[in-house]
């Protein structure tokens, strides 16, 4: 008798337990979903920041440039070759922002990933 109670009693433990461990892992799905949602509305404010302040470097630069031609053309340089100075150093600046960006780029292809699937690979192979 002493037994048939401990365990209706240990079954009605369980049945109360099953409903709050529900509860938690909805709070759990609902906190999850919430924060997904304020990072996407926080990515979509950066992503307009980051265009902001690319146009306001991109007019930085386009002044620096015309300052520059003023300065040249101050000196007495013929404007073509101000002009061709100012190509030269947009030409240096582009291929070092190419040179950054293939370096940036081989980050990219997930290397340690890919060696850890292809021997998982090897490994069911051999299964």
């Amino acid at each position: 008798m002493k037994k048939k109670r401990s365990i209706s009693k240990t079954i009605m433990k369980v049945i109360t337990i099953v409903p709050a461990i529900y509860n938690v892992i909805i709070h759990v799905f609902s906190s999850i979903g919430s924060e997904a949602r304020l990072a996407g509305r926080s990515i979509m404010v950066l992503l307009a920041l980051a265009i902001l302040l690319g146009s306001i470097f991109a007019t930085i630069w386009l002044c620096v440039l015309a300052m520059l031609f003023v300065y040249l053309s101050s000196l007495q340089w013929n404007p073509l070759w101000s002009l061709l100075l100012i190509i030269g150093i947009n030409l240096v600046f582009l291929i070092i922002v190419l040179y950054i960006m293939s370096k940036a780029k081989n980050n990219l292809t997930f290397h340690k990933t890919r060696q850890q699937f292809t021997s998982l690979a090897e490994f069911c192979d051999d299964c």
